[in-house]
């Protein structure tokens, strides 16, 4: 990086979350975890931490994640511009719901009298105020999105996203949606890259330095329209790959000779009982 693309905020994090990408496709330093494994284990994680409702419950399920994360020596610090970004924009979606105009309940703090002008959008609400309903719903949506957050990082310290592909198709998933969802996956690391690039060129022909709104509106346009350039040329590309005789089933699951281990069914019945024991307690 220049001085300049250095100290920009958004070069940084395009950057960043690029370097995410280029590491979640490396496999030298990863556990080796059989894939179906690893699917079935981060499935039923994602469902036990969308199925609990108590925050109480979700924060001590981030913390044995944690734990287990440290058992399995798994190095989640490549993942924290992406973390940092989610539980920014989680926060964000999470905020208003503690509100009594969003969310109804006993009242905890006073805000604000709400205008007599405004008091056509709701006539029976007059002063806003925080809600302990509403600290529990913003809570537990935030708490949720990071447990995902953390189970996800887990399961990609142990796998590649390839790897985990195949492991879907052995579970007998339909070939089609894998291969849809490997173009969306190759294709956001194209993207990002063109992103990066435009915004690099753009650093380099503009005298002024521009504030982080004008630089992000330019980063999420220069995204859509490459994304929207791409499309056409995807298509093509696809076409001329059948047209070649190229299989469709490209993420077919081979399994090892010896198949899953005892460590593998060890790491599966952990999972299945650490969802189960949140679940029923």
């Amino acid at each position: 990086m220049s001085g300049r693309t250095r100290h920009d905020p958004v070069s940084r994090g395009l950057a960043a979350i690029e370097g995410v990408t280029v590491r979640l496709a490396q496999e030298s330093d990863r556990a080796a975890v059989e894939p179906r494994c690893a699917v079935i284990s981060l499935i039923w994680l994602i469902l036990t931490a969308t199925l609990i409702h108590s925050p109480l419950k979700l924060l001590l399920m981030g913390v044995l994640l944690l734990a287990a994360a440290g058992v399995l020596r798994a190095d989640l610090r490549y993942l924290a511009p992406v973390w940092r970004a989610a539980a920014i924009v989680a926060a964000l979606l999470a905020f208003p719901s503690i509100f009594n105009l969003i969310t109804p309940g006993s009242d905890l703090m006073r805000i604000i009298d709400i205008p007599a002008g405004w008091r056509s959008l709701h006539p029976n609400l007059t002063v806003l105020t925080v809600t302990a309903e509403g600290l529990t719903v913003a809570s537990r949506f935030f708490l949720r999105v990071i447990v995902c957050l953390i189970t996800s990082g887990i399961i990609l310290s142990l796998q590649t996203p390839r790897k985990l592909m195949a492991g879907l198709r052995g579970l007998g998933v339909p070939a089609l949606f894998i291969s849809v969802m490997a173009l969306m996956y190759r294709y956001l690391i194209v993207l990002l890259r063109y992103a990066a690039e435009l915004h690099r060129a753009r650093l380099s022909r503009s005298p002024a330095r521009g504030g982080i709104v004008s630089d992000g509106k330019w980063a999420s346009v220069s995204m859509g329209i490459m994304f929207k350039r791409s499309f056409r040329l995807a298509e093509d590309m696809h076409m001329a790959m059948l047209s070649r005789g190229v299989a469709t089933d490209e993420y077919r699951f081979v399994p090892a000779s010896a198949g899953p281990v005892t460590g593998d069914y060890l790491f599966v019945g952990c999972s299945l009982l650490l969802g189960a024991l949140l679940l029923l307690i």
